[in-house]
């Protein structure tokens, strides 16, 4: 369908993107603590990253903070994004998880002191053996596996980068 168009555009790099699996992810964060506040990291335009949310109006009101190319001088691997994004939801980075689909979003979440669970999609899982979570869908990611990554009860910030893109 249209959505499930406007998110694999976005999110580019992984194939395809399933947009339920997506929704629920972002919904059962809401339990992972009393409140998880969310940031989607895109290295896509502004432009671009709004079209998609004011697409989806459910999925932009799960977003306390949106990080575009224009906000950020580089761009993965460098960690410019997630900090800024941490800087946004008040949360110091080793208290946030990036979600994200690449080796650069490993290398620049890890340089910052972020785990990242990395969405493999298709791909061999060895190809992102980086990561601190490897999952074939967001589906197999939860409030559980999270709380692991963090020490159990160390974090309460996750930084959904790169669900969109190359988002979250």
């Amino acid at each position: 369908g249209i959505k499930e168009e406007i998110l694999g555009d976005l999110l580019a790099e992984v194939a395809p993107v399933a947009f339920s699996s997506s929704l629920r992810f972002l919904r059962g964060l809401g339990g992972f603590e009393a409140e998880t506040p969310r940031a989607l990291v895109s290295s896509s335009p502004e432009s671009s990253v709004y079209k998609v949310l004011n697409e989806i109006p459910e999925l932009e009101s799960m977003f306390e903070a949106v990080v575009s190319a224009e906000d950020v001088y580089r761009g993965r691997p460098d960690p410019e994004g997630y900090l800024y994004a941490a800087q946004r939801l008040s949360r110091p980075p080793f208290r946030c998880v990036v979600v994200g689909n690449s080796n650069a979003s490993v290398e620049a979440a890890h340089e910052v002191g972020m785990k990242c669970v990395v969405l493999a999609g298709s791909r061999p899982l060895y190809e992102t053996g980086a990561a601190d979570l490897v999952v074939r869908s967001l589906d197999e990611v939860s409030s559980t596996n999270l709380k692991k990554l963090l020490d159990f009860e160390q974090a309460d910030a996750v930084s959904h980068s790169d669900i969109a893109e190359d988002m979250y």
